[in-house]
């Protein structure tokens, strides 16, 4: 017993001294990390007026949408270009009938294989948004349209979102990559609101791609829960025992949740 006290003890005295030695190099790397995208981010502004802008499909054009939960139909026009991403492109959009500004997620289906892929994901995400119940703290879906792929041609899903001010990204930047207790503890319980919303649903939706980079700040300052590409509605029941059961979710909630919980607090506020 003694032996394996005086272990414990060493264990933990090198632990204690390898914090110390790794602590400061950890701060200049994440210094360092938050220096180069701010770098980055920076540059990218610059240089705007040389991306060329034809390529994310910007030509002002109009589009008709299916309202979501009900609502009747709704026509917009693309008044500016937002952001690009590997499927397709984001731009704001006036309403013909009230001018009120929006988000367009445009999700072009086009490569070979992927294109049954992410066309069914694109669907998915504008069909679960659409019928999702509104909250706070998820970004609300107020029309869609799917053009499905045709011969050789790829298809294409149209998602009419709220427009929102920021990123939390952008907000951790402005801070200088250190929040208060208070600006960190409140988009991590808005979003887990956002997740038990979700799963409250039936069947329950499960979002599977939480990052901050999913996390975005509405024009009413709440942070919201984004892009739904990822998200699944299966649902099972494992065949084992109950005792096994009971075991694993002891095991799941002391030795998994409580970690990785830490983790992710941790990456939001250094």
């Amino acid at each position: 017993m003694n032996s394996l006290q005086g272990l414990g003890s060493w264990g933990s005295n090198l632990l204690g001294q390898a914090s110390e030695q790794l602590a400061p190099a950890a701060a200049a790397a994440a210094a360092s990390i938050r220096s180069g995208v701010k770098e980055v981010k920076k540059s990218v502004k610059e240089n705007l007026g040389n991306v060329n802008l034809g390529s994310v499909a910007f030509s002002g054009e109009s589009h008709c949408l299916d309202g979501a939960r009900g609502a009747p139909p709704r026509e917009v026009t693309e008044v500016a270009f937002l952001a690009e991403g590997a499927f397709g492109a984001v731009m704001k959009v006036a309403c013909n009938r009230t001018g009120e500004k929006f988000a367009l997620k445009k999700i072009s289906c086009m490569e070979g294989v992927q294109v049954a892929s992410s066309f069914e994901a694109a669907e998915r995400e504008a069909k679960i948004l659409s019928e999702l119940p509104p909250h706070e703290n998820i970004i609300r879906c107020l029309g869609y349209s799917i053009s499905a792929p045709k011969g050789s041609g790829g298809g294409c899903v149209k998602v009419l979102l709220e427009l929102c001010n920021g990123h939390l990204l952008d907000f951790q930047d402005s801070k200088g990559g250190k929040l208060s207790p208070k600006e960190m503890m409140e988009p991590f319980v808005q979003i887990a609101e956002a997740v038990r919303h979700l799963h409250a649903q039936r069947p329950p939706i499960q979002h599977r791609d939480l990052k901050v980079e999913n996390v975005l700040q509405g024009a009413d300052g709440k942070w919201k829960l984004c892009d739904f590409g990822s998200c699944s509605t299966c649902c099972f029941e494992p065949e084992l025992p109950r005792a096994q059961l009971q075991r694993l979710q002891e095991m799941r909630s002391t030795r998994r949740s409580r970690c990785y919980t830490g983790r992710r607090r941790w990456r939001m506020c250094s």
